[in-house]
């Protein structure tokens, strides 16, 4: 028997001090009554359920223990719960998930969660239908059926969300968990439907979703250039965000590492040249640093560097890109001219770049004694004369 309302009349009850015979005459009944409650023996008939909710100021949901929305850390305990019993039989499992969305089907954070767990379920059963030995049809006809299932209820738990929630997260979340849901059950072109809007937005949270719909419907060409941006932009992200911890090197090893980790990203995706001249600025800001620890050898290394990419830059040649031209040989033939970033390279401050990079290196003062040096001088004749 449930004995959340017994243990709630407890705890209440004790809260205001009273004993269970006072709160059995305010009630009108007897003090077993009470007791039972308590104990979880017996449940208070419907009509005095009013009575005893006002008896605490508490709203009937409030008597039943019950709240429309979870705190994440239930949230996460229901949801471990969920996987356990998905791991250990799908069908019980699923039934436990379809009581717990039952009793909190407002709680829209745990409805997305626990579809989450069951489209898991449901990946994980089709990973085994490509394991087992296919000269098995019986077996490998029901684990599908089971997949299908799964992934399916995962989409009616997400889909009250779709309709009800105004949280822009957890409505992306729940398209997510739809639009996979739908390439499982052999529904890929619904998939591209839900998450193209998506995508639109946000390139590089739902990219692989989307090239994976659109491979499952045979658009491969589609699929090569979602991906294809998906890898520009993450190759951007963290350019940018070596480039931050860079603004942060406290020693000349730290700085060395993060040039390295950006020389290596930049030059494999071309993004000097197809994106924002990256490799120049890098140098440069690198050899401020070194000039700072008073490393005047790697200073002057860094800003030679950087010349020659300046120079580069000026004069339209592209370096070899060996990782681009390999991928773009293989599933990935956008990799090299993705179009969308066609804005960044025709902008002014692009075209004027190499000319602003190339008066920061000549900026005598920026480089205090260093400008001084013959290397110094040799590399401002340099520039002065491309």
């Amino acid at each position: 028997m449930d004995n959340r309302i017994g243990a709630v009349v407890a705890r209440e009850r004790k809260a205001l001090g009273l004993t269970q015979e006072e709160l059995a005459h305010r009630l009108g009944v007897t003090k077993a009554a009470v007791s039972k409650w308590e104990l979880g023996q017996s449940m208070p008939d419907a009509a005095l359920l009013p009575s005893i909710a006002a008896q605490f100021a508490l709203s009937i949901d409030e008597l039943f223990d019950w709240r429309a929305h979870l705190t994440d850390a239930e949230i996460e305990t229901c949801a471990r719960t969920a996987r356990e019993k998905l791991a250990a039989d799908a069908s019980q499992g699923a039934t436990y998930v379809r009581m717990r969305a039952r009793e909190h089907r407002s709680c829209w954070k745990l409805l997305v969660r626990l579809a989450s767990e069951l489209l898991s379920a449901a990946n994980h059963v089709a990973f085994g239908i490509c394991l087992d030995a296919p000269d098995d049809v019986q077996a490998q006809e029901r684990a599908r059926e089971t997949m299908c299932t799964l992934a399916e209820d995962a989409r009616s738990l997400c889909e009250p969300v779709l309709d009800g929630c105004n949280d822009a997260e957890l409505m992306a979340d729940a398209t997510r968990v739809c639009a996979a849901s739908s390439v499982l059950t052999g529904k890929p072109t619904e998939a591209i439907a839900r998450l193209t809007p998506l995508y639109q937005a946000q390139t590089h949270r739902v990219g692989t979703e989307l090239a994976s719909a659109q491979l499952a419907a045979g658009e491969q060409e589609e699929a090569a250039a979602t991906l294809a941006a998906c890898v520009t932009a993450s190759a951007l992200e963290l350019t940018s965000l070596a480039g931050t911890l860079l603004t942060r090197a406290a020693s000349a090893t730290e700085v060395a590492a993060y040039v390295h980790a950006m020389e290596a990203i930049d030059r494999a995706f071309d993004l000097s040249h197809r994106s924002a001249p990256t490799l120049p600025a890098m140098h440069i800001a690198a050899a401020t640093i070194m000039n700072t620890l008073g490393d005047d050898a790697a200073t002057l290394e860094l800003l030679e560097r950087a010349a020659g990419e300046v120079c580069a830059l000026g004069n339209g040649r592209i370096p070899e890109n060996p990782l681009g031209n390999r991928v773009a040989s293989n599933m990935l033939p956008a990799i090299t001219d993705d179009e969308a970033l066609a804005h960044m390279r025709e902008s002014a401050s692009y075209a004027r770049y190499p000319e602003a990079a190339r008066h920061m290196i000549l900026d005598a003062r920026l480089w205090g004694a260093l400008a001084r040096s013959p290397e110094y001088a040799a590399l401002a004749k340099r520039l002065d004369a491309e």
